[in-house]
């Protein structure tokens, strides 16, 4: 036990350890219980990874060792900006394929409000998106948990860093990641999306989502 308070510390203090997933989704796991019964204190923690990294699957299992009744997860898809801002931000590109992969296409402001809010005690509204329409569907009322994880691509951007107790990056190579998304992404039409893959989510994986590996506390490989 005294071992597990030595290596939270350790998260506290910025130091960079790296697992393989399952070995990473155990010390989350035990890092998490150490935390909610020794420390009396909530537990904010942020997983990002490249689209297609395991990131979703990550937070999931998590949440599940850990116990539903402890956590309230957050995703931050829910946080899209919608397809019609976004065209309107757009609107002088000379191209009319949809960029998804900027962080621009979250409200990352609105995001680290509403996580603060949390932290403070207050309930939120917590919005949901839709993937049919490419717009908000709704909101479900929240209210902070002993441990709150939120999970996303730009979980980590610099304008969230300071927001949690722990880090994570879900680490993963560029084929595997497409491949997945390819598999997943069976109702798109699989050519334009081998184009935007390697076109668009490529170049933007290195731009923005790959830097925020060197602020995360824990890498996990997958």
């Amino acid at each position: 036990m005294f071992s597990q308070f030595l290596q939270f510390k350790k998260l506290e203090h910025s130091v960079q350890m790296k697992f393989s997933y399952e070995s990473g989704l155990g010390f989350a796991c035990e890092t998490l219980l150490f935390a909610i019964k020794n420390l009396k204190k909530d537990i904010v923690l942020g997983i990002d990874g490249g689209s297609g990294s395991g990131k979703s699957k990550f937070a999931y299992e998590l949440t599940q060792k850990v116990g539903e009744e402890n956590v309230l997860l957050i995703k931050l898809d829910n946080y899209c900006i919608g397809v019609k801002r976004l065209k309107e931000i757009d609107k002088n590109e000379l191209t009319d394929i949809q960029n998804w992969e900027r962080p621009i296409t979250r409200d990352l402001d609105f995001f680290a409000k509403d996580l603060k809010d949390l932290k403070l005690g207050k309930s939120v509204s917590l919005p949901k998106y839709s993937l049919l329409t490419g717009e908000k569907d709704g909101s479900v009322l929240s209210f902070k948990n002993k441990v709150i994880i939120v999970e996303g691509i730009f979980a980590l951007d610099e304008k969230l860093d300071n927001l949690y107790d722990i880090s994570i990056f879900v680490d993963c190579l560029e084929n595997d990641r497409f491949s997945r998304r390819l598999a997943r992404d069976t109702f798109d039409n699989i050519p334009k999306l081998q184009e935007y893959l390697l076109n668009t989510v490529s170049n933007m994986h290195q731009l923005h989502i790959e830097p925020n590996k060197r602020r995360a506390k824990i890498v996990v490989e997958n």
